[in-house]
């Protein structure tokens, strides 16, 4: 079998909300055999953002400062 797959979950905040539970429940239940999954947070880390680290995700928060963040793109 091959390399993992890489995987990138871009998303808003891992706050409590249903892309946001979606995103969540896609790291949990992803096969590590054949994915790897990061996930990027645009604003912040948020409750689950801070489970999922806890339970060994890999999660980057970029801190997006209000309305244009033009430094954004780059770091992406």
């Amino acid at each position: 079998m091959g390399s993992p797959v890489r995987v990138l979950h871009l998303i808003w905040a891992l706050t409590w909300g249903g892309a946001e539970r979606l995103a969540t429940e896609l790291a949990r239940g992803v096969d590590r055999t054949r994915f790897d999954t990061s996930i990027v947070c645009l604003t912040r880390l948020g409750e689950q953002g801070e489970a999922l680290q806890r339970e060994g995700a890999r999660i980057l928060c970029l801190g997006k400062k209000p309305g244009w963040d033009r430094t954004l793109v780059a770091r992406l």
